[in-house]
């Protein structure tokens, strides 16, 4: 039941302070101002987007599962039980590393590409269809392959780091298997979710998270080792293209209220934008916005009070705007640890 739990412990981080509905949008990796703010406040930024393909009706299926079997209290109150605790207590997961990863779809899918290339090519067999239809990932592929010295140097160095990977990296049977077992290489295609919960009697959904996990290890590994590997990765952005933007007209002078005229767009849009480049950007300069004693008295009261709950921290802190509020829970990550 590792999705079962895996859910539970993103409901437990967000302390019932956000709807039955959150933890969705984490997972399918939603790019909204509200859950880019949400996995920064709650540190549960690997989750993020590693669930792009989840559907709303499998996910109320899940949260109705955790009901029934009295792992959240219901749908209106989407709170961890004792209960659910208890399967928290040896439960952990690379997603909980706190850090957003890459597109982790896309780096699954690129890992699949590789690998069949890789394989085909020790064979010297270059009649293949390609397991992996994106175009944007097999051109980054084709562009890569281009800076390497030779087809079979790259493909020597996917066998090798693989069986690196999965000799050193990965602890369990199940984790090997599946990482093995997806792989389609030379005359030989790697299995469905569905064959691998009937070869490895476990439930589908659960082989994909284990999965998935493993992926997110894989780009740790090659990062680690410094592969060359990793350069064919796309890297790493929770920004929004349209914070991009604003991030933009800021660095050139402009003030909120002129980026908001010249971008047609509300001010509290603008501001959204701040909290997303506060939240991400390394080195933001908040200091037009709020001195750096007043982001250390709302962060001490919000600890206070143990709460993310932006009316309850406006009320014991009047003299600062909801914008300013957000503002400095962005800000000073560590005063949170």
């Amino acid at each position: 039941m590792f999705f079962h739990k895996l859910l539970t412990s993103l409901f437990h981080q967000l302390n019932g302070e956000r709807s039955v509905m959150a933890p969705y949008y984490i997972l399918r990796g939603k790019k909204s101002g509200q859950t880019l703010q949400d996995i920064h406040y709650y540190k549960v930024a690997g989750f993020f987007g590693v669930g792009q393909d989840l559907s709303k009706e499998s996910y109320n299926q899940y949260v109705q599962e955790l009901i029934d079997l009295k792992w959240i209290h219901s749908i209106e109150k989407p709170i961890v039980t004792d209960k659910g605790k208890e399967q928290l207590d040896e439960f952990s997961t690379l997603f909980h590393r706190g850090v957003v990863p890459p597109a982790l779809l896309s780096v699954e899918a690129t890992l699949l590409l590789i690998a069949q290339l890789a394989s085909n090519a020790l064979y010297e067999n270059n009649r293949y269809i390609p397991v992996i239809d994106n175009q944007t990932i097999q051109h980054r592929v084709k562009e890569w392959l281009y800076t390497q010295p030779s087809l079979s140097t790259v493909a020597n160095e996917v066998k090798k780091t693989l069986h690196s990977f999965v000799t050193e990296e990965l602890s369990t049977e199940l984790e090997k298997n599946l990482f093995v077992y997806r792989i389609t290489g030379y005359q030989t295609a790697g299995l469905t979710w569905t064959q691998l919960a009937e070869q490895f009697n476990t439930a589908a959904i659960d082989c994909l998270y284990v999965y998935r996990q493993s992926v997110l290890r894989f780009y740790g590994y090659l990062e680690q080792q410094r592969s060359p590997l990793v350069r064919l990765f796309e890297p790493p952005s929770p920004l929004t293209e349209t914070a991009k933007n604003t991030q933009s007209l800021l660095q050139k002078g402009y003030s909120l209220e002129e980026v908001s005229m010249v971008r047609s767009l509300k001010l509290s849009t603008i501001e959204d934008h701040i909290i997303e480049l506060a939240s991400y950007t390394t080195g933001f300069n908040y200091q037009d916005y709020i001195t750096e004693q007043d982001v250390m008295k709302i962060k001490k009261k919000q600890l206070q009070l143990n709460t993310h709950k932006l009316k309850l921290l406006r009320e014991q802190l009047p003299q600062f705007s909801y914008f300013q509020i957000r503002l400095a829970l962005a800000l000073g990550g560590d005063l949170n640890e």
